[in-house]
């Protein structure tokens, strides 16, 4: 619809990581696609709604939820700190105005990023600059998909360790991994 082509940066199409969030070893295994990117975008904020709204379809076809862009979360809408750091960082509070917006849906055990960004629309033209450094136009739809399972060698063993924590609430992670 849009006209653009997506193109798969480098030869590793899965990056596989293992961790459990707190620092230990872990039976799951978290694979993470390589991003697909394009090297243009359309610049109309309606045309950049409406690419979120198609990936939102697919997403949810494919049983993950819908993409929430990181400037409509519960979180960002709850926290004046982020609410300022975006205002500093795009010189407006309207979203129509930013010149990048990155969201995620997420699904049981997977997740979907994207990332649109139109560093023409920065109006300091900072963007223009550090894409520059990049060797990049600055202009870019990005998507990868990322999901966590259990290796079929470990799932046996898996679903005897997990038996005593069924039911129980998880603390908080201490770590990102």
């Amino acid at each position: 619809r849009f006209g653009v082509t997506f193109t798969v940066e480098g030869d590793d199409i899965w990056t596989a990581s293992q961790g459990n969030g707190y620092g230990g070893e872990s039976l799951l295994t978290s694979y993470n696609s390589a991003a697909r990117e394009t090297s243009t975008i359309p610049s109309a904020p309606d045309d950049w709604r409406a690419i979120v709204a198609i990936v939102t379809e697919e997403a949810i076809r494919a049983g993950l939820g819908p993409v929430v862009l990181d400037h409509e979360s519960e979180s960002y809408l709850r926290d004046e700190s982020w609410q300022k750091d975006t205002r500093e960082r795009f010189g407006t509070d309207d979203p129509d105005q930013f010149w990048s917006w990155s969201g995620f849906a997420y699904g049981d055990s997977q997740w979907l990023s994207i990332s649109l960004s139109d560093a023409r629309r920065d109006a300091s033209g900072e963007a223009v600059r550090e894409a520059k450094k990049f060797d990049s136009q600055g202009q870019s739809i990005s998507v990868f998909y990322g999901a966590t399972t259990v290796q079929a060698d470990s799932r046996i063993e898996f679903a005897e360790k997990i038996k005593p924590f069924i039911g129980l609430t998880p603390p908080p992670s201490t770590t990102s991994d």
